[in-house]
């Protein structure tokens, strides 16, 4: 299998590290289910920060689906095939695959600071969908899976759960994976 280096942009001491870890564990898993030819590890972290009005702008744009701004200096030099980056602010998750915005796949996580990523189980179904974005699923409309969202009306406060999973994939998800 061809292994996608995973590089996470944040502290040390940052709560949504080891949910990343337990999201790149699960893809690996269905990833491996479906005989997909990708996995995704290791993972380094860097202490590099970006810009949050230059994250806002990139989640922006591709919510109202407008050219994506180019990508501050830094994190074209950055290694790795995924770049996770944790914001300090309120904004709109995203994700993209390896080429959309970047050679690398990006995921741009918003603070953990409160709800919804402070609200049990959501932080590791949130990062694992935008994850499911860097592999190239796309969005549905089922409210009980993970890769449900825009324009329908799912929204990450619909993982709460008082036990720790993550939400299921869709048929067509699973036959995407495998096609990859």
């Amino acid at each position: 299998p061809r292994t996608w280096a995973v590089t996470i942009l944040g502290s040390a001491d940052d709560s949504r590290l080891l949910t990343v870890t337990e999201a790149i564990e699960y893809w690996n898993e269905q990833l491996v289910s479906v005989n997909s030819s990708v996995r995704l590890g290791p993972i380094s972290r860097s202490d590099e920060r970006i810009a949050d009005d230059a994250l806002r702008a990139m989640s922006e744009a591709a919510l109202d689906r407008r050219r994506i701004p180019p990508l501050p200096p830094r994190l074209r030099e950055m290694t790795g095939d995924v770049l996770v980056i944790f914001s300090g602010t309120d904004l709109i998750s995203v994700g993209f695959p390896p080429g959309a915005v970047a050679r690398q796949g990006i995921a741009i996580i918003r603070s953990a600071e409160g709800p919804p990523l402070s609200l049990p189980n959501v932080a590791r179904n949130l990062i694992a969908h935008e994850l499911g974005h860097v592999l190239g699923l796309r969005h549905n409309s089922d409210p009980a899976t993970l890769m449900c969202g825009r324009p329908a009306t799912c929204r990450p406060n619909l993982f709460r759960s008082d036990t720790k999973r993550f939400f299921p994939l869709t048929d067509a998800d699973r036959q995407h994976l495998a096609e990859r």
